[in-house]
């Protein structure tokens, strides 16, 4: 009887003597939430009125781990808002060591005996395959993230070609151009797979794929040019400055095989 007076008051005495670690706070995209350092086997020893506190903890770390996994579920070829990468990209520095801690958290919290109003077996099972998933995005982030930023940077230099051609062909062009003795190139680009294009006043244009020879293709508009003047295209365009030629930016080589992306969803 008197063991038994001794153990019951030993772990009252931890009860009492239960004191809650710092917070730390993590921001992720639009969610912040905190988690704590827990020592080992000591959780479970938090009184009653610390439950509703560590569910709220919890509740807020599922949350922003469920939101940055739908936000950055779309793969190296799907559509991604800037915000979103730039939110995969910090996850590197910032999200692992929260999740070691809440991971260790989760794994004292589904053995503990706590209230059942509080649902907290529940909220470590969706939140323990929250920090698997979410290992996974942070792992595949060191291939994925270049290649998303040079995606984004190959589309703004796409649009800015765009404006680019249409402001040289405005200052290079008559209005109404013709076919001329010795038709000058207005513009040229080469794009991401080596695709080199030489733009004329007339329409005319002159292609280049990467171990071919260069070839005449005519205006969407007017006669093709006879064979012996569609040489004087090739020629000039040969003759362009190889350093006046519009290049794409030139992105990191893509993985031999990249992981299928993880679908965060309700586990």
């Amino acid at each position: 009887m008197r063991r038994f007076l001794l153990i019951a008051l030993a772990v009252s005495g931890c009860v009492r003597e239960f004191r809650p670690p710092p917070t730390a706070e993590l921001s992720l995209g639009t969610k912040v939430a905190t988690y704590r350092h827990y020592a080992p086997r000591t959780l479970c020893f938090a009184g009653r009125d610390y439950q509703p506190v560590l569910k709220t903890e919890l509740t807020a770390m599922n949350e922003l781990l469920d939101a940055f996994l739908q936000g950055t579920s779309s793969g190296p070829e799907g559509v991604w808002a800037q915000e979103h990468v730039a939110m995969l990209d910090r996850a590197q520095a910032d999200l692992l060591p929260a999740l070691d801690a809440y991971e260790a958290t989760l794994n004292q919290v589904k053995d503990c005996l706590f209230e059942h109003k509080y649902e907290f077996p529940d909220l470590a099972r969706r939140g323990l395959e929250y920090v698997r998933q979410s290992r996974i995005r942070v792992a595949q982030a060191a291939d994925l993230v270049p290649q998303l930023r040079a995606k984004a940077e190959l589309a703004q230099w796409k649009e800015q070609q765009k404006k680019d051609e249409e402001s040289e062909k405005g200052n290079w062009c008559p209005p109404k151009p013709k076919p001329g003795p010795q038709p000058d190139v207005y513009f040229a680009m080469e794009d991401e797979t080596g695709h080199t294009e030489w733009l004329f006043c007339d329409g005319t244009r002159v292609v280049g794929q990467p171990g071919k020879a260069p070839e005449y293709v005519a205006p969407k508009e007017g006669r093709p040019a006879t064979k012996g003047f569609q040489s004087i295209y090739l020629r000039n365009a040969a003759k362009y400055p190889s350093s006046q030629i519009r290049r794409a930016p030139k992105g990191p080589a893509a993985p031999a095989a990249s992981s299928a992306s993880q679908t965060s969803g309700e586990p």
